[in-house]
């Protein structure tokens, strides 16, 4: 990349020593972090402006080191977790992903020295990255190593548990409709320090926590006090479940593994949008060896900016259309109307796969309704309760279907209802809640409703509280009704 930086040394000693006080990033680290889009845009903000990296204080306190960018300051950290930023953004930003780039190109620089002088190897830079590895979702490492996959460790960050306790013992002292800012942002930091790794699961319940707090403060509908007081509780009895005799087994579907070559089925595509404020497409995939459904998701990078049009229809139907995923850059749209091989790839415990660059996707061909295996028009059976996962992974199933009837608009609920008929006349009963990421399958539905639709299956995930379409699937292929 072709940019430059100015350093302003206000510490007045070796800037050799600074560099020794951080670790560096790799691209795939900041990747995984934040998402493909956010990272783009933070390398052209580079190219294009004017960075300053400000040397101040004792190293390696934190506000030794600032990045300076036109419209944020970030203070760099030894993680991605430990870095902030003055922008509102509340997750990782492109200012963040710019300065830990800014912050390797200082190390690069500066061969550093340790503390006592001694000259930092090569190797020992690499110990430092790899400390990092469970802040990422995806830890993909150096493309020339054979060996990529992180290591889990078998003890249990206690400090890290601990401050969470801490945290959420002290909001329900307190009491969650008496807190503001300040837990909101401290439960977002506790979030993004967690990353999605061995500790995914507690800090993705931090970081929802969070949206509930700032949800609370802004009158939003989406609060409900009693989910928010109880997911409290649910961090604090997880937190000392992990620090107890079988935090290791909470911890051990955690993370990305190596899963060897998949032979897929694409079965279409839906969005989400998180009450956090992540949004994004999920691409729901059937492994025909396995017998398993995997997903495969990608966020909207301009979710992260806080951009007035982040999830509008226009954003929603690009991202389905890029050509950035694994290492042949296929699109989402691809993958979720086609049957494909994935050579190298890696999911987690709940099978969600990475995006992984060393992973190598072969399209096959396209996937029609005569072309769909038995197996996937079995009904999975609803999965024991795990208080810890709050409820359990969705279940996904394809079913025929003749027509589209008994629609009905709950205005209380604001959830549309209606009725999935089969050639024999057995109904299933099917709902989506109305939103502006719904608004395309909406009218799908309505358009479709009492027309002939044999020869059509219609894929769906079943919740604890309701089935919900996906997509449907003819001779012509995949309709990804939600943007199309």
């Amino acid at each position: 990349m072709d940019w430059k930086y100015i350093v302003i040394n206000e510490w007045g000693r070796d800037a050799s020593k600074a560099a020794a006080c951080f670790a560096a990033i790799s691209d795939d680290e900041l990747i995984s972090a934040a998402n493909k889009g956010t990272f783009k845009r933070a390398a052209k903000d580079l190219e294009s402006g004017e960075v300053k990296l400000t040397l101040r204080g004792e190293f390696p306190e934190k506000g030794a080191a600032e990045v300076s960018f036109a419209d944020g300051i970030v203070t760099a950290g030894k993680t991605i977790g430990e870095y902030s930023c003055s922008c509102p953004s509340k997750t990782v930003c492109r200012h963040i992903i710019g300065a830990a780039m800014v912050i390797r190109r200082f190390i690069e620089d500066n061969p550093a020295a340790d503390v006592d002088g001694q000259e930092r190897s090569t190797e020992s830079l690499s110990e430092n990255i790899s400390e990092i590895s469970d802040m990422v979702t995806d830890n993909k490492g150096n493309a020339d190593e054979e060996e990529n996959i992180p290591k889990k460790s078998s003890k249990i960050d206690e400090v890290y548990i601990n401050e969470i306790k801490r945290t959420v013992v002290g909001i329900l002292r307190k009491g969650i409709m008496n807190c503001g800012n300040i837990e909101q942002e401290t439960l977002m930091s506790l979030s993004l320090k967690g990353g999605r790794g061995e500790y995914g699961r507690i800090a993705s319940m931090c970081r929802t926590a969070s949206a509930d707090i700032e949800a609370m403060n802004s009158r939003s509908p989406a609060f409900e006090p009693l989910k928010a007081s109880l997911l409290l509780g649910r961090i604090i009895n997880t937190a000392e479940a992990l620090i107890g005799e079988h935090g290791a087994e909470l911890m051990e579907n955690e993370g990305y593994t190596d899963r060897g070559d998949g032979y897929f089925i694409g079965l279409g595509a839906y969005p989400y949008r998180s009450k956090s404020g992540f949004a994004g497409i999920t691409v729901l995939l059937y492994e025909k060896r396995l017998g398993e459904y995997f997903t495969y998701g990608c966020g909207l990078s301009d979710i992260y900016e806080k951009t007035a049009d982040a999830a509008s229809e226009e954003s929603f139907k690009k991202q389905l259309k890029r050509h950035c995923h694994w290492a042949n850059e296929v699109s989402l749209d691809m993958i979720s109307g086609n049957s494909f091989r994935l050579i190298n790839f890696k999911a987690d415990g709940k099978n969600r796969i990475s995006s992984s660059k060393q992973t190598d996707c072969i399209i096959l061909c396209k996937v029609t309704s005569d072309s769909l295996p038995e197996e996937v028009r079995i009904i999975p059976p609803v999965q024991e309760y795990d208080y810890f996962m709050g409820g359990g992974r969705e279940r996904f199933f394809v079913r025929e279907i003749s027509s589209l009837e008994d629609l009905r608009f709950d205005r209380a609920e604001q959830v549309l209802h209606f009725s999935a008929v089969s050639s024999e006349r057995v109904c299933l009963h099917a709902e989506l809640l109305h939103s502006s990421v719904n608004e395309r399958a909406e009218r799908f539905i309505e358009e479709n409703e009492g027309r002939d639709l044999s020869g059509y299956a219609m894929v769906f995930r079943a919740s604890r509280r309701a089935v919900i379409p996906v997509s449907i699937i003819g001779m012509g292929g995949v309709n990804n009704f939600f943007f199309k």
